[in-house]
């Protein structure tokens, strides 16, 4: 059996938690449409999902939150619910280090 660290669940589920209540009490429109990252603009509300390759990485990659404040080659930085500049992704996790380790969904609000 695999050992899940309680402190690590416990940040995953209280980021997530504080983006459902925010988008639930804060957007007018809680729609949403799938999109590459190309598709994205500076000023654009994004959510993204992120799925583990590993088992081990599951609670390390909350999902994150925000609107699109910079756009720079392949580096995209969101301005998050408790307005702190973040990357978009998280970053790599792969044990190899060949690819992220991780499968992401972005969804933007229109």
């Amino acid at each position: 059996m695999y050992y899940i660290d309680e402190e690590l669940r416990n940040i995953y589920n209280e980021e997530s938690d504080k983006i459902n209540n925010y988008i639930k009490n804060n957007l007018l429109c809680n729609e949403k449409i799938d999109v590459i990252i190309s598709d994205l603009k500076i000023g654009d509300i994004v959510y993204v999902n992120f799925i583990s390759d590993s088992q081990k990485y599951i609670y390390d990659l909350y999902p994150k939150f925000g609107v699109i404040s910079s756009i720079e080659n392949d580096n995209i930085l969101i301005l998050n619910i408790d307005k702190k500049l973040e990357n978009l992704l998280h970053d790599n996790v792969s044990y190899y280090g060949s690819s992220l380790g991780y499968s992401y969904y972005i969804y933007k609000f229109i």
